[in-house]
């Protein structure tokens, strides 16, 4: 975990860069010294701790120590292979930044980093136990794992320390989970404290939610939400220039109206265009290519064919659930309306459908089953 030995306020009128457009900071960061790394690729270097996250081409965060020449990471003027990282011989202080971005991420010296997180800066010095919940929301996570972790002394300097625990994705995690965390939390009130990150704040029991300070990042105003949006916008054509696909203005807003504000998507959809060869995209197009789960979407518009079903969703989607569960929700009545327009009268049946099958999502064992049974129906009240 980093060490913050200093804060400095961002004066608002300087912006950072970011694959989202330029956005204010919030702080500087002044860590303690760290082993330099240098990381180079043809068009940038960057001097950096190793435990510094980058993105690859997959967005994935990558943390430069475990990067090797050769490997692709995402830069300011698209992707580009990793050419060197050398552990040097200094040490030096390091400086991080907290600044107002949605993906937290922002460019240094040219290539894309990840944000410090509010989570992390909060926690400070105090030990700390990071859980991705989404990856593993079992109730052994709460018994074993974070019971041990909370259960012990941390002597520094010969002072006990109060613990943190760290709950990414919070809103991924069981009903079990949940359960057993509000008894763990209530536990270990006096010795940790906890800190949970989620997307769909909904999703989370109100009996969590009263156990924490809940804080909202949303848009401020309709005007900062156009802001960000135009942001967008120039973010999109710059990287489809850099893809080598020509893509009408137009086609770029619709594109960027129908996923906003989620650039992870955006990004994935237009990594999907260049590998599919694509060099040219009219806003006509938009309507077949802007979908994520289209082979989904034709399953169930398609004859119920159980088989198919169940090889395509087991094999292909069971660990996506909530994004299929949730594109179903936002992105199917869209579809239907371009693809089957025939169909649309019976689009209040499947949206009551959808969202029963989402509300029934965390009070099932395996997730998987959610989404075939949500399939199943969508499909029973399409052939009718």
């Amino acid at each position: 975990m980093k060490k913050i030995t200093k804060s400095y306020e961002i004066p608002k009128k300087y912006k950072i860069k970011t694959d989202t457009g330029y956005e204010s900071g919030v702080f500087i960061h002044e860590t303690i010294p760290y082993d330099v790394w240098k990381l180079s690729t043809s068009s940038y270097d960057l001097n950096c701790a190793d435990n510094h996250i980058v993105f690859d081409d997959n967005n994935l965060e990558v943390f430069v120590k475990d990067l090797k020449p050769g490997d692709i990471i995402q830069t300011e003027i698209g992707n580009e292979q990793v050419t060197d990282v050398i552990k040097r011989s200094d040490e030096k202080i390091m400086y991080d930044l907290e600044i107002n971005s949605a993906n937290h991420r922002y460019y240094t010296n040219g290539i894309l980093s990840h944000n410090t997180s509010l989570a992390k800066i909060m926690a400070g010095d105090h030990p700390t136990l990071y859980i991705n919940v989404s990856d593993r929301s079992s109730v052994d996570t709460i018994r074993t794992e974070i019971t041990d972790f909370c259960g012990s002394i941390s002597v520094l300097g010969g002072k006990e320390h109060m613990k943190v625990v760290i709950l990414d994705e919070m809103d991924g995690a069981s009903d079990q989970f949940y359960k057993a965390l509000r008894a763990t939390v209530e536990k270990f009130h006096d010795t940790a404290r906890f800190i949970g990150t989620c997307n769909y704040i909904t999703k989370v029991p109100d009996a969590i939610q009263s156990r924490f300070n809940c804080i909202s990042f949303d848009y401020a105003s309709q005007d900062e939400e156009k802001k960000v949006m135009i942001e967008y916008i120039k973010r999109v054509l710059t990287i489809f220039k850099a893809y080598g696909i020509a893509i009408e203005q137009a086609a770029a807003i619709e594109f960027v109206k129908r996923n906003f504000p989620d650039m992870r998507s955006l990004m994935n959809k237009m990594q999907s265009f260049q590998l599919k060869g694509i060099t040219e995209i009219k806003i006509e197009d938009i309507k077949t290519l802007n979908y994520t789960y289209n082979d989904i979407f034709d399953l169930i518009l398609n004859d119920p064919n159980p088989a198919e079903n169940y090889k395509t969703i087991v094999g292909q989607y069971s660990s996506k659930v909530d994004d299929v569960l949730a594109s179903l929700g936002t992105e199917f009545p869209s579809y239907i309306r371009e693809h089957k327009p025939a169909q649309i009268a019976k689009l209040p049946q499947l949206i009551i459908e959808i969202a029963a099958h989402q509300a029934q999502r965390v009070h099932v064992i395996d997730p998987v089953i959610t989404l075939l049974s949500c399939c199943f129906k969508l499909q029973q009240i399409l052939s009718k």
